[in-house]
């Protein structure tokens, strides 16, 4: 009996450990961000601990997009009240005024490519950003302007 009971509860145990919910990826690295309901399209949210801006782009789709410009590692961001080429809201770098849009991808300034992203899933509702992989930004399109 005792040791059924000792069995029993390492494998309670490891399910527990395991997230055993099934919901919700426990491994290291991955970054449970709240549900799909708490984020309003094209609204960034910033998580500081975790260095990255979430956006959510439509009823879908979300971007996890890296704190830090590529360019020269200075902190970006987001400036909603920030007005360039007629719209609103840009994240804004303040050492050499590099200016993305809520994508990420670079309008102006010294630019080699738009900002740097962290893949994210959606899981049973749930926004999952996994910080182990960083993935290069965007090359420049032709809306990028060099040098303003």
């Amino acid at each position: 009996l005792l040791l059924v009971f000792v069995v029993g509860g390492t494998v309670l145990a490891l399910v527990v450990a395991a997230g055993g919910s099934g919901t919700t990826d426990t491994r290291p690295g991955l970054f449970t961000a709240g549900t799909v309901d708490g984020f309003e399209i094209n609204q960034p949210v910033h998580f500081a601990d975790q260095q990255f801006w979430l956006v959510r782009r439509s009823e879908t789709e979300f971007l996890a997009l890296y704190r830090k410009d590529p360019n020269d590692a200075c902190t970006v961001p987001w400036r909603s009240d920030f007005d360039s080429m007629g719209w609103k809201g840009w994240f804004r770098n303040p050492c050499h005024a590099q200016t993305y849009d809520v994508a990420g991808r670079c309008f102006s300034g010294p630019c080699d490519r738009g900002l740097d992203r962290f893949p994210v899933r959606v899981v049973n509702g749930e926004v999952v950003v996994d910080t182990t992989q960083l993935i290069p930004g965007p090359a420049l399109g032709p809306e990028y302007q060099s040098g303003n």
